[in-house]
């Protein structure tokens, strides 16, 4: 059986955080999807 993992966020921007968490999670899974949702409530600051 092929080894999944999902990880789910919105990820506005992708940070230093998540990058180490895919880091770590690609020797441990055949397969790592990453979703990026989309955050409705936040507005673009600029």
């Amino acid at each position: 059986m092929k080894r999944i993992c999902l990880f789910p966020g919105t990820f506005d921007p992708l940070l230093l955080g998540a990058y180490d968490i895919i880091d770590r999670a690609l020797p441990l899974f055949e397969k790592l999807v990453i979703g990026i949702g989309r955050n409705a409530n936040k507005t673009d600051v600029q």
